[in-house]
């Protein structure tokens, strides 16, 4: 007898909580995902710790798994990866239910954007069952070996859909940051032992988490309607968590400070359906995408207000210092909810090599401040959405990144034009703009654009600029810069996570000052993306009195005696 590969809870194997649909609600007071924003990272901590308060019950928890991060204590873990082994059970309404042996399951999850992708491998082949945000999707035409969990197209499967979601939801820090969403609806009860049971809303019925005596979730419960089994509870049991994940270039000891279980087992009712044992978990954040960008708002072209300066020949003055405005995500923000660059907690240390700023260390632990960075630095929702099979390169860049020299701005080398961000410095003649840089670990950095509209050709730039070469236009009282003509063969990142840039790449600035303040938009397009990566727009200010802050200096190793990437 032939048997269909059985996913998590039979026919079900991304998960995707009302966490689907980034974040959002899919009902005003049943789904547990938090606003997009600040919102979904924020208001976790609860200082009194002798109360049994629900907020406190829920951020020990979120402690107890690794979730919180930094110093603020806030919620960063969105994105993670872990593969295993098993057995899946077919449901029948009387009898036995078959065991289907699952050779290889791998699962990859995306909070934000609702999503997981979970590939099973069996006797009888290989399925790819995905949910992400309102949409739920089985992978057709996989082939056998590890190669992209995706397919050569995709069958639709909206009747799982709900049972995905609920699934995400259900996973240990789906069900944490859903009881957090609608905290103020959660209720606690002791039941003996050192073991709190959370009760909450969610999607029209009532989600049980029991917390174990170090306050992880050992087993998440939620009323459902089984299309074989019929009325029943949906049962997740995790057990054996461990550190998985050697955060250190230096050292293969895990200390990411991140809990997986190593033994999941789901139930509908008494009766299991999947047994799984997980040997592996990328926890820090690793690349994973699923959804296109919700389409952006047009660019503005109306004129600018009366109170904008504009030089003799007619244009807004773009000429000028600029410092970070705040809003939009700003120039340090790293996307919505302002967590990114300007998060990261650096240590100020003496020459003694003390510290002399532990308030920026999580509870003066400076093991925190490493391990956290990488979560921090890994947060940020604002990455570009790589085509599969680039997936694996990436994912190697970006867990290799910390060893140097596999980033190449090491050296003392120029970071690349998306990585350099918005201008400190900018100067505009009739016939070429001007800005100028001062990133951090890089020596200053100029560039020049014509403008007269004219986008050059590959043989006449040759390849020879880390940041491309550019040409300009006025599209009204926006200055359009167009950048073309990369260096490739990653040579050149996007950012410092291993995000390279193709040869082949077009980056499209806009800035367009208004009063005292001026906007930079980017957009990428990259034949090894998917789509176009719109980056959220930085605001920034004119700083009248200002002058160029001069960056550190940079001082150039010898790249065979800096830790090797292997």
């Amino acid at each position: 007898m032939r048997l269909k590969n059985i996913s998590v809870f039979v026919a079900a194997a991304a998960l995707s909580a009302g966490l689907a649909m980034p974040y959002a609600a899919a009902a005003q007071d049943e789904a547990p995902g938090a606003p997009a924003g600040s919102s979904a990272i924020d208001g976790w901590v609860e200082r009194n710790i002798n109360a049994s308060t629900p907020k406190r019950m829920v951020y020990t928890s979120a402690r107890a798994l690794g979730m919180l991060r930094g110093v603020k204590e806030q919620d960063l873990f969105v994105r993670l990866r872990y593969k295993g082994a098993g057995t899946a059970y077919v449901p029948a309404k009387t009898g036995a239910w078959t065991a289907v042996p699952i050779s290889n399951y791998y699962a990859e999850i995306n909070y934000p954007e609702g999503g997981m992708r979970v590939d099973e491998t069996t006797a009888a082949g290989r399925t790819v069952k995905v949910v992400a945000g309102a949409g739920a999707w089985d992978e057709v035409g996989m082939v056998p070996g590890d190669t992209p969990s995706v397919g050569t197209s995709q069958s639709p499967t909206p009747a799982a859909l709900r049972e995905r979601q609920i699934q995400l939801a259900m996973t240990p820090y789906g069900a944490i940051k859903a009881a957090h969403a609608v905290i103020d609806k959660v209720k606690v009860a002791d039941a003996g032992h050192g073991i709190y049971v959370l009760t909450f809303p969610y999607m029209g019925s009532t989600m049980k988490v029991t917390l174990d005596k170090v306050r992880r979730p050992s087993r998440v419960e939620l009323p459902y309607v089984h299309p074989v089994v019929g009325r029943t509870v949906l049962v997740a049991e995790y057990s054996e968590y461990k550190d998985y994940e050697p955060l250190s270039p230096l050292s293969d000891e895990p200390f990411s400070f991140l809990d997986f279980p190593a033994h999941i087992v789901h139930k509908l009712g008494n009766r299991t359906v999947l047994d799984l044992k997980v040997d592996t978990c990328w926890c820090t954040n690793p690349y994973v995408r699923f959804s296109p960008q919700a389409k952006p708002k047009p660019y503005p072209t109306a004129p600018v207000s009366a109170a904008t300066p504009r030089t003799a020949w007619g244009k807004p003055d773009l000429n000028g210092v600029w410092r970070a405005a705040g809003g939009g995500g700003g120039e340090e923000g790293g996307g919505e909810g302002g967590i990114g660059r300007a998060f990261v907690n650096r240590v100020a240390l003496t020459d003694e090599g003390g510290a002399n700023n532990t308030s920026q260390v999580r509870e003066g632990n400076y093991n925190f401040e490493e391990v956290d960075s990488e979560y921090i630095r890994k947060f940020d929702p604002d990455v570009p959405f790589y085509k599969p099979e680039m997936w694996q390169q990436i994912r190697t860049l970006e867990e290799n990144a910390y060893r140097r020299p596999a980033d190449p701005q090491y050296g003392c080398k120029n970071q690349g034009l998306v990585r350099l961000g918005a201008p400190q410095e900018s100067f505009l003649l009739p016939n070429k703009f001007t800005t100028l840089y001062t990133p951090n670990m890089a020596i200053p950095w100029f560039r020049e654009a014509a403008i007269d509209g004219k986008l050059r050709t590959h043989e006449q730039y040759e390849g020879l600029r880390p940041n491309g070469n550019s040409v300009g236009h006025w599209d009204g009282d926006t200055l359009v810069i167009e950048t073309v003509d990369f260096a490739g063969d990653g040579q050149v990142w996007y950012n410092f996570l291993g995000h390279m840039v193709d040869a082949e790449a077009k980056v499209t600035e806009r800035y367009r000052r208004d009063g005292d303040v001026m906007t930079y938009d980017v957009t990428v397009e990259d034949p090894m993306f998917v789509e176009p990566w719109v980056r959220p727009t930085v605001t920034l200010r004119i700083n009248k009195t200002g002058i160029l802050q001069e960056p550190l200096g940079c001082i150039e190793y010898d790249g065979d005696q800096l830790p090797p990437s292997e």
